[in-house]
């Protein structure tokens, strides 16, 4: 599905087979919300294109693209997340960006405005890992404590948050470790693939 452009080959016809994009190189790697796709490259740049009601590009307005754009004020990236119509990026000094939707306060910068261009998420310090999931987020510090911000679906977890979490709130691990939190598969698994290679990460359950 093209509809949006979302495939940045310069139109919004279906692909059934591959096409190569244009003028790119050295992509380390790729993520995709439900309409827009990024594009990180070796060199720590990102690039957007896509579905843009809710600014999950990163540019600066709500216009689709349909040929890939450069996050001009972002850089040094080394990974990127998306979910439905939002995004993050981990730069390499432990730095997270944030933008598009926020309306369950998922982008953890303590409204739920939707922000169209990459914004840091303060209270993410040092992060080693990010997970989105639906309208949430998740985050390891490299020191092992896993963040939470977003829909709360997770009361259990934390203890006196009724509401939607705008601002990222520590998680007990040992509740993720055991899988006692309703979370998607694939969080559980990024999770615990980080936690075998990270000593800092692994708890002993009783």
């Amino acid at each position: 599905m093209n509809l949006y452009g979302q495939l940045g080959l310069g139109d919004y016809e279906d692909r059934y087979t591959p096409h190569e994009i244009p003028n790119l190189s050295n992509v380390k790697q790729i993520a995709a919300g439900v309409y827009h796709t990024l594009i990180l490259t070796r060199d720590g740049q990102v690039y957007a294109c896509g579905h843009n009601d809710s600014g999950e590009l990163g540019l600066g307005d709500t216009e689709k693209k349909n040929t890939l754009k450069v996050l001009s004020n972002l850089s040094n990236v080394k990974k990127i997340v998306a979910a439905q119509d939002f995004a993050m990026a981990l730069r390499q000094d432990g730095q997270v960006f944030g933008w598009g939707n926020n309306s369950d306060g998922q982008l953890g910068l303590g409204d739920a405005k939707a922000i169209l261009a990459p914004r840091a998420i303060t209270v993410f310090e040092c992060i080693e890992q990010i997970f989105l999931a639906f309208s949430t987020c998740f985050a390891i510090r490299k020191d092992g404590q896993p963040y939470f911000c977003g829909k709360n679906r997770y009361p259990k977890a934390l203890p006196g948050h009724t509401n939607n979490v705008r601002i990222p709130q520590p998680l007990d691990k040992k509740l993720i470790r055991s899988k006692q939190l309703p979370l998607t598969q694939q969080v559980y698994t990024d999770f615990l693939e980080h936690s075998k290679n990270n000593p800092a990460t692994k708890v002993k359950l009783k």
